[in-house]
């Protein structure tokens, strides 16, 4: 009977999530970070801490920690307000994404594993006077989990990058297409030297994207990251936790669309490499029940002196909260986040489909709320 009830529960729930989430990703920068509602809650600061299915995302190896089989799904809602006044107005302004995890680690066992769907790369930004750059990448990863003892353990696997691409132009030139081949890598490891305190680190490579369509071809390089978290427990119902992550955008310096020899569109990006760095407190008020709460300041790709409105990414400053507990047989996971990044004046460059050296005032705004609904078996 207990199984009924948390079945029909399970069920209710995932039609919120499934109504909640659709096909088209909107957002500004290129990268995707939130993955589920317990790490957006500490504003991702989890590479040292994760300790439910998505750690899948933040540090698989965390999974060596858990009992049992997990499932997880979710989607992330964003909301923006972006404005820069050369490239017109801003015609796309929200964003639903999804998550899911499946997780094992037998009682006993020092093997376990994973699979994880997400969206780690998903963006749209079109603009009246520039035209509609949108890009759509999903994420299959595996893992095999090692627990080499009650204080370390590794992860590796594969990832495999699959999505959508549809660049146009307000002169009329479009391109849509799909791509199912890019094979990348990570690897992790978490290691508890002492009881209270852990430490994390993650490793994803690059994987070079290719998407076909309309008779002609486009690139894309997705940039490799490095995750590193140090996590510290207060008392017996705190925790605390410092993140950092470093991302090679500068490898992304253009996508180009080309039909044999021919180039028919570029977007030439001029990115940098971030880093961010993160922070986050948990509280366990009951034994199902935790609040969570994170500041990150997140480091903006786009340069404000060669700007392309493709990518509108600037460096900004991460507020989040969220809460987690058992509710209708399953447990729930909410969090809220807005990241403010200031204003300043871009110049556009050249290869930015407006004119050389025109500059505005860029402003951008993001709201996220996220739902995740996990089960144990």
């Amino acid at each position: 009977m207990n199984f009924i009830c948390k079945t029909i529960g399970l069920r209710k729930v995932l039609l919120t999530i499934a109504i909640l989430y659709a096909p088209l990703a909107n957002a500004s920068g290129l990268g995707a970070p939130e993955m589920s509602a317990s790490g957006l809650g500490v504003a991702n600061a989890m590479t040292a801490s994760a300790d439910d299915a998505s750690a899948m995302a933040y540090n698989p190896a965390g999974i060596a920690w858990s009992t049992g089989t997990h499932f997880m799904v979710g989607s992330v809602l964003r909301w923006r307000n972006a404005a820069y006044q050369p490239a017109g107005a801003l015609l796309d302004i929200g964003i639903n994404t999804g998550h899911s995890y499946l997780t094992r680690m037998q009682h006993g066992s020092k093997i376990g594993g994973g699979l994880a769907w997400t969206l780690p790369f998903a963006i749209n930004n079109n603009w009246s006077k520039v035209g509609r750059t949108a890009v759509r990448v999903n994420r299959l990863s595996a893992d095999l989990v090692v627990a080499v003892n009650s204080s370390l353990a590794f992860s590796l696997g594969p990832d495999w990058h699959f999505g959508q691409m549809d660049l146009t132009t307000i002169a009329g030139q479009s391109f849509q297409g799909t791509s199912h081949n890019a094979l990348g890598g990570h690897a992790s490891v978490m290691w508890k030297p002492w009881p209270l305190w852990s430490f994390g680190m993650l490793y994803r490579s690059s994987a070079n994207m290719r998407f076909s369509g309309n008779n002609a071809t486009a690139k894309l390089k997705l940039p490799d990251s490095l995750r590193i978290g140090l996590s510290r427990r207060i008392g017996a119902n705190v925790r605390l936790e410092l993140d950092g992550k470093w991302t090679h955008w500068k490898s992304l310096n253009s996508i180009q669309v080309v039909r044999g020899n021919t180039l028919l569109q570029s977007r030439n990006l001029d990115l940098r490499n971030t880093i961010d760095i993160m922070t986050g407190l948990s509280w366990s008020w009951r034994e199902d029940t935790r609040f969570r709460f994170g500041y990150a300041y997140e480091q903006g790709a786009s340069k404000s002196n060669s700007f392309n409105p493709a990518i509108t990414d600037l460096s900004g400053h991460r507020f989040s909260l969220g809460a987690g507990s058992n509710l209708f047989g399953v447990h729930m996971d909410v969090a809220y986040s807005y990241l403010f990044q200031p204003s300043k004046t871009a110049r556009s460059s050249a290869s930015s489909g407006l004119a050389a050296g025109s500059s505005g005032k860029l402003k951008h705004r993001r709201q996220s709320l996220a739902i995740s609904i996990s089960q144990y078996f």
